[in-house]
């Protein structure tokens, strides 16, 4: 909880509703295998990073909101949170992922057939929230997030394997997987505030996709990079797949021949230890850490950006405060 009471303290009482909705709608299963399995969930919470953005959001955009319209707001910010916690244990399952944040996943430790279903039944949760609301403009987009998202991951499958993988290619996959759910939630925010427009909409949407980015970026870079402890799971895991992350993309562009090229793939595909130990020492004696800092640095410029015409106030602050957590997350 210290993560909270610092980033968050300025919506802290927010995030503690949300982190109890969440544990109310996850709390009431009558078949006690279901509730096993949804305890298990609640015992590993996440940083709730898409709810505080939504939070963040909506009270930067609302001075004196009503009880009932921060109640629809900590509905949503629930709802977005649990889309997410969703999306992560199907991916766990497409990936066939042992482990997430250090702990065996869904599918490990019951089957894969319970994992999908379980993805399932957390969006039917979601969407009961999110009628609660009673906000159609949100449910309609939070659909189309979803939809969106489901794109992104198909897109990243169909690439597996496709080593000449383009930069514009990767960062379509990025904002489709990553960057949706993010922007969804900052322009929740703006559609349940008091003074948001459809400016202010757009604005938000940007700045949260833009973190969303960047967030993935820092992802796909330390399962590269990275170690287990580091990364709470194992590394490489996303090159066993046949996924490229932004550094190997960088290191077979910045290659001035195709044989030099060739060569790398064909390390790529045998991924051995001693491959995979020598592709690292590719990337640190070159200039690709530089590159992947640099692209980092553009989307969080961007972000920042967003938020100049937003009317100064400690939640404004913060929004700016987590471009620089999301920053130290990416390139310590």
């Amino acid at each position: 909880m210290s993560f909270l009471k610092t980033v968050y303290e300025p919506i802290y009482e927010d995030i503690l509703a949300v982190e109890q909705l969440i544990r109310d709608v996850l709390g009431q299963e009558d078949y006690a295998k279901i509730q096993s399995v949804n305890d298990y969930v609640l015992g590993a919470p996440g940083k709730r990073l898409r709810p505080a953005l939504l939070l963040f959001t909506f009270r930067a955009l609302s001075p004196n909101p009503s009880q009932e319209q921060v109640d629809r707001a900590v509905s949503v910010a629930a709802a977005i949170e649990l889309i997410h916690m969703a999306s992560l244990i199907h991916d766990d399952v497409i990936d066939h992922a042992p482990v997430r944040h250090n702990q065996p996943t869904i599918h490990t430790q019951w089957s894969m057939e319970v994992a999908v279903v379980y993805g399932v039944y957390l969006y039917g949760i979601s969407l009961r929230l999110l009628a609660a609301s009673d906000k159609m403009p949100i449910i309609e987009m939070i659909g189309d997030i979803v939809r969106q998202l489901c794109q992104g991951e198909m897109k990243q499958i169909f690439f597996r394997g496709h080593l000449e993988l383009t930069l514009s290619e990767y960062l379509l996959v990025l904002k489709e997987k990553t960057g949706v759910l993010f922007r969804a939630a900052c322009e929740s925010g703006v559609l349940l505030s008091q003074l948001g427009d459809d400016s202010t909409r757009r604005k938000m949407g940007a700045y949260g996709e833009s973190l969303g980015v960047v967030f993935q970026i820092a992802d796909d870079t330390m399962d590269i990079m990275g170690d287990r402890d580091t990364l709470g799971k194992e590394p490489w895991q996303d090159l066993s797949l046949g996924e490229l992350g932004l550094p190997l993309i960088y290191l077979l562009e910045m290659q001035e021949s195709e044989e030099a090229r060739e060569l790398i793939r064909s390390m790529i595909n045998r991924h051995s230890d001693e491959d995979l130990e020598q592709l690292q020492q590719m990337i640190m004696d070159s200039n690709v850490m530089a590159k992947c800092i640099d692209l980092g640095m553009g989307y969080l410029a961007q972000a920042k950006d967003q938020l100049l015409e937003v009317t100064d106030s400690q939640f404004k602050d913060s929004l700016i405060q987590l471009v620089e957590v999301i920053r130290k997350r990416a390139f310590k």
